[in-house]
């Protein structure tokens, strides 16, 4: 490390402490280095406000706005679009992680996850809003979940 690299470093650790230094490292680091191989998929985008911190790695808006629901079949077709979009982003590159941010129809949602699941072959990372609490990341290992489910006692 270069000297000034290390005076620098040495006064942030002394004045801000170690792990204010560590947050804002980690902090910088997402906010610019991007994993080529996490993409977030915001479901409706612009129904809520949706703070940056959660749009990680690339950011794909599978929709947005208010969509028409007006008859089962505008559904079907509305539906399909979006989710034939998200198909082929799905499958533009071998991604590890894929992060969901649920706005709108709930079966969308679910939709979304699902086809993440089937053409990925990993379980999404849902971004679920708490009321007056911060967002959190609820990732769930289903397989984990399944073999559990054998040794419970009912």
């Amino acid at each position: 490390m270069d000297k000034e690299l290390e005076a620098a470093l040495t006064e942030a650790l002394h004045t801000l402490g170690r792990a204010k230094v560590l947050d804002d490292l980690r902090q910088f680091k997402r906010k610019n280095f991007k994993d080529d191989l996490t993409l977030t998929v915001v479901v409706n985008s612009g129904i809520h406000y949706l703070p940056p911190e959660y749009l990680r790695g690339e950011v794909f808006i599978v929709s947005e706005g208010t969509l028409d629901l007006s008859s089962q079949e505008i559904i079907h077709e509305v539906f399909r679009k979006i989710l034939m979009r998200a198909a082929k982003k799905l499958k533009s590159r071998p991604w590890r992680r894929v992060y969901v941010i649920p706005f709108g129809p709930t079966p969308l949602s679910m939709q979304v996850k699902l086809l993440i699941y089937r053409i990925c072959g990993i379980e999404s990372v849902d971004v679920m809003n708490v009321p007056g609490q911060p967002r959190i990341d609820l990732c769930l290992d289903l397989r984990q979940l399944i073999v559990d489910s054998d040794y419970m006692k009912e």
